[in-house]
C-alpha cells in the first residue's frame, strides 16, 4: 500500500490430518524468514595464488565466484574478470603472490596483488566461544561480510586464528582457512553441510582422494 507505506507477505501451509502444530508454525516463520534477515553491503571474493604470471586452480576459483554470483544476483562477466587477472598478472613481478578479487552487487571487478612470505609463521590456534549457527547462508560463500568470523576471533583475544563449531559439537573451520585433521592415518576434513566454505584446494585435494570427508566433533581434536 503506497499510500500507507505498509505491504502484506502471506506465507501459510496446507494443514493435514497428521500435521503437527509446532511443526506448520515452524514452516511459516522458515517462510517468512526473508522479511526478518538483513542483508548487508557485500562483495563477493576471491583469494588466488598467482606464481611467476600464472594463477594455480584458476577455474575451480571462477567457477565458484559464478556460482556465488548467480546464487545473490550479481551480474557476473567471467571474460571481464578473467581479463582483469591477466593485467594484474602481466604488472605483477616474478615471484609468488596473493591475488584479491573482488566482485561488488553492480558487477564492478577489482583486484589487488601482495607478495607471499616464503615461510607461513606458526600461530596459536584455539576454539571458538560460542557455535556457528549453519543456517547462516554466508558461510557457505566466499564474501567480504566476515561478521561470523570477526565475532569468532573477539572471543579469543589470545590466538591468531580460531577453530568454528557448530551446535552439534561439530568442528567446521578456522577464520581463514578449511581443516584437515589426521586421525587413525586418514586426511579427514568436515563436510560443507556442517558449515562451512568449499574452499577450492579442498575441492582439489578431495578429487585427488587426498582427503575425505568425515563428521568431526571437537573431541576428535585431542587425538589428531
Amino acid at each position: 500500500d503506497r499510500a500507507t507505506g505498509s505491504a502484506r507477505y502471506h506465507v501459510g501451509g496446507g494443514i493435514t490430518w497428521d500435521s503437527a502444530p509446532e511443526g506448520e508454525y515452524d514452516e511459516c516463520m522458515t517462510k517468512a524468514a526473508l522479511l526478518r534477515r538483513n542483508r548487508p553491503r557485500f562483495a563477493l571474493l576471491e583469494s588466488l595464488r598467482l606464481e611467476d604470471g600464472r594463477y594455480w586452480i584458476l577455474d575451480t576459483h571462477l567457477e565458484r565466484l559464478a556460482a556465488s554470483a548467480d546464487y545473490f544476483g550479481f551480474p557476473c562477466d567471467l571474460g571481464a574478470v578473467r581479463a582483469s587477472l591477466e593485467s594484474t598478472a602481466a604488472a605483477a613481478p616474478a615471484g609468488v603472490h596473493k591475488v584479491r578479487l573482488l566482485l561488488d552487487r553492480t558487477g564492478h571487478i577489482s583486484t589487488e596483488c601482495v607478495p607471499i612470505a616464503a615461510e607461513a609463521p606458526r600461530i596459536r590456534l584455539g576454539l571458538a566461544r560460542d557455535p556457528i549457527d549453519p543456517t547462516d547462508v554466508y558461510l557457505y560463500h566466499k564474501t567480504t561480510h566476515r561478521r561470523v568470523y570477526d565475532d569468532a576471533l573477539a572471543t579469543r583475544p589470545d590466538c591468531d586464528d580460531v577453530l568454528l563449531w557448530n551446535r552439534d559439537g561439530e568442528v567446521t573451520e578456522s577464520t581463514r582457512a578449511n581443516v584437515v585433521v589426521e586421525l587413525d592415518g586418514v586426511a579427514c576434513t568436515p563436510p560443507v553441510a556442517a558449515g562451512l566454505l568449499g574452499g577450492t584446494f579442498r575441492r582439489e585435494l578431495l578429487e585427488q582422494v587426498a582427503i575425505v570427508e568425515r563428521t568431526l566433533h571437537v573431541d576428535d581434536l585431542q587425538r589428531a
